[in-house]
């Protein structure tokens, strides 16, 4: 008997996710307490409460920015739409940001902090925000089986 380990989440069925989940990473083991190690790696590895400094940044890609304002902008999708709206940060601008792709939260951070005066931690408390609201990217960029996601250090 196979012992078998696999982090998955749900997606929307496609070609290259046919049976409608991501595996985000997959292990054997061979007993109890080697099976609750690899669960604790998998969880410290993939399901991050924060942003990283050096992480790459990037929308989901079934999401829409729109009615971008400094202090507000819109994220939606085909069935959520999310509206941010924050007086005392320019949250619509750090949508901006984001939306260029391939730009680190280090970058965003120093953008606002240039332009605005923000500090970091405002900055990445916003952005953990963000995270929690799940609008970042993760999708494994390999097919049916893999150990990375988007929202890591590349």
């Amino acid at each position: 008997m196979e012992k078998r380990i696999r982090l998955i989440t749900p997606c929307n069925a496609s070609d290259r996710w046919p049976l409608g989940f991501w595996v985000f990473d997959d292990a054997s083991f061979h007993d109890a307490s080697h099976a609750l190690e690899i669960i604790e790696q998998m969880i410290v590895k993939h399901m991050r409460e924060t942003v990283h400094r050096d992480d790459y940044l990037r929308f989901r890609p079934d999401i829409k920015v729109c009615n971008v304002q400094v202090h507000s902008c819109e994220l939606s999708t085909r069935w959520i739409n999310l509206s941010f709206t924050r007086n005392d940060f320019p949250i619509g601008r750090l949508c901006e940001l984001i939306r260029k792709e391939g730009i680190t939260a280090k970058s965003v951070v120093m953008e606002l902090e240039t332009e605005y005066g923000f500090s970091t931690t405002t900055s990445f408390e916003v952005l953990n925000l963000l995270l929690q609201h799940g609008v970042f990217e993760n999708e494994p960029s390999s097919g049916s089986q893999g150990s990375d996601f988007q929202l890591t250090n590349s």
